[in-house]
């Protein structure tokens, strides 16, 4: 997975290949299988799609763009999951393996591995390693990543260090990043 998220990256990278760069949505939910929307996941087969739940708009995003209908999910639970996926490395390779600090070390006769509750700010994400290219990036949704933020792994838009549920205070480290601030000139 992780030579393939490279070779991914450098495409996209590359001035040579690319004379326009495309743009490209990503949408990861938790728990969403084949049929969470009225997207034909495999065009033709109507089993890939929801007949209850009615999608408009993912439908449109679908029809401008690609499915991933071959895929699977790097672990069984959200923090190590969408940790992988902006890395493309494993969850072991990572360190996340569980969405908190895990099991207590009484909890197994064996030393259990070890496992971060922070998501490294020595790890590359997609949106650090697009930006080079003149990507500009968002991240809206759950982060459940630890006490840090989108905006701490080159995320330029983002709604802050969300878990499960928003926060109701912020502190200014967790601040929104608004589209408007995007468009205002730098100072420095």
């Amino acid at each position: 997975m992780k030579y393939l998220f490279s070779i991914l990256v450098s495409l996209l990278a590359s001035k040579l290949l690319i004379a326009d760069k495309p743009n490209f949505v990503f949408i990861y939910a938790d728990d969403m299988g084949w049929t969470g929307t009225s997207v034909e996941m495999i065009p033709g087969d109507a089993r890939t799609k929801s007949d209850y739940y009615h999608t408009p708009n993912i439908e449109k995003l679908a029809s401008m763009g690609m499915r991933f209908s071959a895929a699977y999910a790097p672990a069984a639970m959200c923090t190590p999951s969408r940790a992988a996926v902006l890395t493309g490395k494993t969850p072991a390779e990572i360190h996340i393996t569980t969405p908190g600090p895990g099991l207590g070390t009484n909890a197994h006769k064996m030393r259990p591995p070890t496992q971060l509750t922070e998501f490294p700010v020595s790890e590359i994400s997609i949106a650090e390693a697009l930006k080079p290219a003149g990507y500009a990036s968002a991240y809206f949704g759950k982060w459940h990543l630890g006490q840090g933020n989108p905006g701490q792994h080159g995320f330029d838009v983002h709604d802050g260090s969300t878990s499960n549920f928003t926060p109701k205070t912020r502190d200014p480290t967790t601040q929104r990043t608004s589209l408007a601030s995007m468009n205002e000139p730098s100072h420095s």
